[in-house]
């Protein structure tokens, strides 16, 4: 079988990244050091000309997302706009797609940081072929969009990009009451853990998040320290959301 060459790319926000490349081993299978936290952009060519890439977050040192890739020379053509609430074009937005297959999204999901849109607001790629797509989206001064699976063939696609929603609130001791100081916590889309957002508790335990609406699991990262006892699986973020009380044990 010949062999398969890995390479590791820059960095999602479009600034210069190190570069690696290494031969996969018999098995397939590839490594790469990671010396600090950040995105980075898979890509592997194998000698007979089969391609994919995978875009892999690590955060607080933890890879978020496999980087499996399966190579394949069927790519399809995705093209869009973002815009805000009153439809008006919005310039410079990033976009992350993923792909997922007939299974569902799994490590041999293709997926690509796809870059920003123009001036007009548009763009159009050309991403490894897939089942259907969802999109990540975000722009300064406006609150992330993530869609619904898309399938493709599909019309072309049109995100709308709305307010922030601030989220606030407390973690505390169940069985003191006392503030949890120092935990890192994170409020994620369910199985999307690379997207969302990550705070650190204050003295008194608070913390404060910009998110946009919709439900999102609560983490914590790197603690020695669980959630309490009833805590839920989700939280619904939306427009007038109360104060979080949270409890760790």
């Amino acid at each position: 079988m010949p062999q398969r060459r890995a390479q590791e790319g820059p960095g999602c926000e479009g600034t210069p990244g190190p570069w690696a490349s290494v031969v996969t081993a018999a098995d397939g299978s590839f490594q790469f050091p990671v010396a600090a936290d950040g995105a980075y952009l898979l890509s592997g060519r194998s000698a007979d000309g089969l391609t994919n890439i995978a875009f892999v977050p690590v955060v607080d040192g933890v890879q978020m997302r496999s980087a499996d890739l399966t190579l394949s020379t069927a790519f399809a053509a995705i093209t869009g706009s973002v815009v805000d609430v009153q439809g008006r074009p919005v310039a410079g937005a990033a976009l992350y797609i993923v792909g997922r297959d007939k299974q569902g999204l799994s490590a041999r999901a293709s997926s690509k940081l796809t870059g920003v849109t123009g001036e007009d607001g548009r763009f159009e790629e050309l991403l490894p072929h897939a089942e259907s797509y969802q999109f990540w989206v975000g722009a300064p001064g406006f609150a992330p969009a993530l869609t619904e699976w898309i399938a493709v063939p599909a019309q072309e696609v049109v995100i709308v990009l709305g307010d922030v929603i601030p989220v606030s609130g407390t973690v505390t001791f169940a069985e003191t009451g006392a503030p949890a100081a120092d935990l890192r916590l994170r409020l994620a889309p369910p199985r999307l853990d690379h997207l969302g957002g990550a705070a650190t508790t204050g003295e008194v335990g608070a913390f404060h998040l910009e998110l946009t609406a919709g439900r999102y699991a609560p983490s914590l990262v790197d603690s020695e320290y669980v959630w309490a006892e009833g805590t839920p699986d989700t939280l619904e973020v939306k427009p007038g959301i109360p104060a979080l009380n949270l409890q760790v044990t």
